[in-house]
C-alpha cells in the first residue's frame, strides 16, 4: 500500500487516496490465485474506506472425476470490481 495523495470528498472531509496490490495465491495446483491491483479512497479522521477499485487476473484449477479417470478443468480471466461507501445518519 503506497500514498498516492490526498483530496477533499464531497463532504468536505480529507480522503487518502493509496495504490494497493491484493494477492491470493495457495501453493497446491488445486486452487484458485490472483493479483489485484487498484486505489483505496480512505476517510482519515475515521479511517472508513470510502472507496475500492481493484482489477487484475485471476485463474482456478480444480481436479475431478474418478480415481483414475481424473482430470484437470483451467480457468483464466481477468476481474474488474468497484465498491463505494455512503456513511450517513438514517432517520426512522
Amino acid at each position: 500500500m503506497r500514498l498516492l495523495e490526498t483530496r477533499p470528498l464531497a463532504n468536505g472531509a480529507e480522503a487518502a487516496v493509496f495504490a494497493i496490490t491484493l494477492v491470493a495465491e495457495r501453493p497446491d495446483a488445486t486452487a484458485v490465485s490472483m493479483k489485484l491491483t487498484g486505489r483505496l479512497v480512505m476517510e482519515v479522521a475515521s479511517c472508513r474506506t470510502v472507496a475500492v477499485t481493484l482489477e487484475g487476473p485471476i485463474s482456478a484449477s480444480e481436479t475431478r472425476g474418478p480415481e483414475g479417470g481424473q482430470f484437470q478443468m483451467n480457468c483464466e480471466g481477468t476481474i474488474r470490481m468497484a465498491v463505494e461507501a455512503d456513511y450517513r445518519a438514517v432517520r426512522r
